[in-house]
């Protein structure tokens, strides 16, 4: 179909602004059709670019989102997890514990009243420092308790308002007020502790509780770390269940239970502890008699190690000692520890390693023994062996004067004297001449 002349439309239609590109109905309008169809193509192609790109970024956006989200689900899957583990685990140890504890295992006893003494609330100045230890056989809990200092005592018993001053003075406590109020403290926590130990619902655990108080403070005349007991009671479940702790005078209960008290704790005046501490911490195994069936030539080299330890034992104890030999699995280097009597208060310890050993022992294990003696505290050490240890051993022993060394021919002297046996060791090769 031709375009009808524009001279018919003259008169109704004005000419366009924008002249022969118009629209409207004649030739120069089929024209500006063609124009602004085009254009609505390129801005309809463009806004069609526009929503692919968009729908793109949206989908992009939302393999994000689905992404981030699969991650936070499982991180979250990982979180919940790991915390039933935690809490499975949780609960099978605490459960653990609680079998431990009414078995009688003593890790687990001592776990358990630590956390008892964790649970006691007292002053700031007051340490709140301890070690427990259980020994099975008599049902006794240890303890091992860090006392405050006699700076808990004020020193002022009341202050005064001076009017011509205008000033608060403070009343000094008497010196004689400040020990007595000293040894009251001590004494009320000993008991305290004590009554929180017996009130847990383990009775059968736990028959005896031993109390021994220090005191961390610095030697006056050396200006070196001490550690002095002051005061050691233990008591009997059945005899400190009688007691009505609301009633009683502390110091006088004290003296009930027969404790052992310094006569002078402000002055860290130091008592020996019913039991000493670290004797507690050792898990001691049951004895054998080693010489039970020892023919009369017995090679100490072919006795297996537990009976030599035994051996040793019984050597120890005929020479008047007190011995206990160790487990093997908790002994800390330690094989057997030694007690002698000194007077009626006093005793000495002695940590005893056995070696049996068909060659020289390294200096290393003298020099460990030594770092035992000196971290437990003990006398002395004794290293005995079927073999001999090197000249290195021989002259660190010499500036050491806490240790003794009993070689292999020693050794034998010994047995034959307090045992009365007659013991052979037979050495692979022959010793080197020394």
């Amino acid at each position: 179909m031709s375009c009808p002349s524009t001279q018919a439309y003259s008169a109704r239609w004005p000419p366009s602004r924008y002249g022969r590109t118009s629209s409207r109905p004649g030739q120069a309008g089929c024209r500006g059709w063609s124009v602004g169809k085009a254009r609505y193509e390129r801005e309809r192609t463009a806004a069609w670019q526009r929503f692919q790109q968009a729908l793109a970024e949206q989908e992009l956006a939302e393999e994000i989102r689905r992404r981030r989200l699969a991650e936070a689900r499982r991180r979250h899957e990982q979180q919940v997890a790991e915390l039933t583990r935690e809490v499975v685990e949780h609960n099978a140890a605490v459960d653990k514990l609680a079998a431990d504890v009414h078995a009688g295992v003593p890790d687990a006893v001592e776990e358990y009243f630590e956390q008892v003494l964790a649970q006691s609330t007292y002053p700031e100045e007051f340490p709140q420092d301890y070690e427990v230890a259980y020994r099975p056989e008599p049902q006794e809990l240890v303890i091992k308790y860090w006392l405050p200092g006699s700076e808990v005592v004020p020193l002022a018993r009341g202050y005064r308002y001076v009017k011509t001053r205008q000033e608060i003075d403070p009343l000094p406590r008497p010196v004689k007020e400040i020990k007595e109020l000293y040894a009251t403290v001590i004494a009320q926590l000993a008991l305290r502790t004590m009554r929180e130990c017996f009130a847990v619902p383990v009775i059968d655990v736990v028959d005896s509780v031993v109390f021994s108080g220090h005191v961390k403070a610095r030697d006056r005349a050396t200006g070196r770390e001490i550690e002095p007991c002051v005061i050691s009671v233990g008591a009997r479940r059945e005899v400190f269940d009688e007691l009505v702790l609301d009633e009683l005078d502390a110091a006088a209960c004290l003296t009930h239970l027969k404790a052992i008290m310094s006569p002078h704790p402000y002055d860290l005046a130091p008592v020996e502890p019913l039991i000493k501490f670290e004797y507690a911490k050792y898990r001691f195994a049951e004895p054998i008699d080693a010489l039970a069936g020892m023919d009369s030539r017995q090679d100490l080299l072919k006795m297996d190690w537990y009976r030599f330890e035994n051996l040793v034992r019984q050597l120890f104890e005929a020479m008047g000692m007190t011995v206990s030999i160790t487990r093997s699995s908790r002994d800390e280097g330690i094989d057997a520890v030694a007690y002698l009597k000194t007077d009626v208060v006093h005793r000495a310890e002695y940590i005893i390693q056995a070696k049996r050993y068909s060659k020289c022992v390294p200096t290393e294990s003298v020099r460990a023994l030594a770092g035992v003696v000196e971290e437990k505290r003990a006398t002395a050490g004794i290293l005995v062996t079927t073999s001999w240890v090197g000249p290195e051993s021989k002259t660190f022993v010499a500036r050491n004067n806490r240790l003794t060394i009993i070689e292999g021919g020693e050794l034998k002297h010994l047995l034959a004297e307090h045992l009365h046996v007659d013991v052979r060791i037979e050495f692979p090769r022959k010793s080197p001449r020394r």
